[in-house]
């Protein structure tokens, strides 16, 4: 999965932790996990994400401003 550039999860009734091994994919440049239920640390080097409908608390990771698109 090294050249995995695009993961659409979004709509799956996914539940709990957002796996930390995602922000390992280096060729990942979007990410919908849109219409979940999840949680826990978002994965910073992307290009695009979608987030809507989850239940994220806490606060927004500073990575997230220094995003370059």
């Amino acid at each position: 999965m090294e050249n995995l550039t695009e993961l659409n999860l979004g709509h799956n009734g996914l539940t709990g932790e957002i796996l930390q091994e995602i922000g390992f994919l280096d060729s990942l440049a979007l990410l919908d996990i849109s219409n979940n239920d999840l949680n826990g640390e978002l994965p910073v080097r992307l290009e695009r994400l979608y987030l809507d409908e989850n239940e994220f608390t806490g606060r927004i990771p500073r990575g997230i401003g220094m995003l370059a698109n």
